[in-house]
């Protein structure tokens, strides 16, 4: 792996590794959060949906899922809170 690196980044300038290494991902994290947002939103609302329209009663699985679809949306707020927090890129030695 080490030679495979080594080999890719052998005509670069220490400015440019520099730039490798710092690369943000901002935009990706961001998009990926936003789509699957979305898609959470929609197949809970279909799901709703489908239940007042059959007139069927909630049940414990859609607790559930709206619960879910809850620690989805913290667990994107922490992506996006990660990618924008200075030091969560770095790497400690313990």
């Amino acid at each position: 792996m080490s030679s495979n690196l080594a080999t890719l980044t052998a005509g670069l300038t220490p400015g440019q590794l520099l730039a490798l290494q710092n690369e943000n991902h901002d935009v990706e994290v961001y998009t990926c959060a936003a789509v699957f947002s979305a898609l959470a939103i929609l197949a809970v609302t279909m799901r709703v949906t489908s239940r007042h329209m059959k007139k069927v009663a909630f049940g414990v699985d859609d607790v559930l899922i709206l619960f879910a679809m809850v620690l989805a949306f913290l667990f994107f707020d922490t992506d996006i809170v990660a990618v924008n927090d200075p030091g969560a890129n770095k790497s400690f030695d313990i």
